[in-house]
């Protein structure tokens, strides 16, 4: 509550200062809580920003085919996997981690999707 109590206080002030009070705050609240909510935060913009009717624009375009290659060549590598035993070397998109019974941690989502871009980046060098 202290830590909150000062963050709250803190508003307004200089941007390192409101930096401070909230890596304090974070510090208070629990690692784990602060990964899981750092995780979120990260997770916003990757997991499907654009489920909500947004006008057209090129960053949305740009989601759809990004988010429409790493569900295809999943879903592909799955195939993959069950017709020869091979394992798939990537994991499912944020989107379908996200929905998963039981629930996943955030933090292990969000590595997941790390994973899968380091994946995809190694694989677009091989390919040019």
């Amino acid at each position: 509550l202290a830590a909150e109590t000062e963050l709250a206080a803190d508003h307004g002030t200089a941007p390192g200062a409101s930096k401070a009070a909230a890596a304090r705050a974070l510090a208070g609240w629990g690692p784990e809580r602060a990964r899981e909510a750092e995780a979120i935060c990260r997770l916003l913009p990757v997991g499907f920003p654009y489920q909500y009717n947004l006008p057209h624009s090129a960053a949305k375009a740009a989601f759809y085919v990004g988010f429409t290659t790493r569900l295809g060549l999943w879903k592909l590598l799955e195939k993959v996997h069950k017709a020869t035993g091979l394992a798939n070397p990537l994991h499912a998109p944020v989107v379908v981690l996200i929905q998963q019974e039981p629930p996943l941690a955030y933090s292990r989502i969000l590595a997941a999707h790390r994973h899968n871009s380091r994946a995809l980046r190694l694989l677009a060098k091989k390919w040019v």
